[in-house]
């Protein structure tokens, strides 16, 4: 079962576990005795619009019969680019829509959600510079794809 807990409470649990079973390491029991705890963070989203300034690049992973059939995703090049910034488990990639992978999307762009699942690095987005920096980033380190207005919701 998956709880949330602080770390003060974890650490409390800890304790009065370690009361009613100690560690014997003279019999060889170690920390592999301990119950195996595993935590996880909330989701974060991440909001967006994006272009798609390249041809035959397909808005997720298009795979028939085991065989991919485009080169490139907008949500592969948003996974690994995005991935760096959250240190993160996984995600889903959500859209306000789909095009053909043969032709571009351009004007305002197509509205997109980024569920960033289990994400380490978290304080940076306290920094009001971080989502114009992430904008830059993912800009910047690829000719297929451009974002604008990422921000979080809730």
């Amino acid at each position: 079962a998956l709880a949330r807990f602080s770390d003060e409470t974890l650490l409390t649990i800890f304790k009065i576990f370690n009361e009613h079973h100690p560690l014997d390491t003279e019999k060889g029991a170690g920390l592999s005795s301990l119950p195996q705890v595993r935590t996880e963070m909330e989701p974060l989203y991440l909001k967006g619009r994006y272009l798609k300034i390249q041809r035959y690049v397909s808005q997720t992973v298009w795979i028939i019969d085991g065989v991919k059939k485009e080169q490139d995703s907008i949500e592969e090049i948003m996974q690994k680019l995005i991935y760096p910034f959250f240190d993160c488990d996984n995600h889903k990639f959500h859209s306000g829509g789909r095009e053909d992978c043969d032709v571009r999307m351009l004007g305002k762009g197509r509205t997109f959600l980024f569920e960033v699942i289990n994400a380490r690095k978290t304080k940076q987005l306290k920094d009001p510079a971080f989502f114009t920096a992430l904008t830059q980033h993912v800009n910047n380190e690829n000719d297929q794809i451009r974002v604008s207005g990422l921000q979080m919701v809730e």
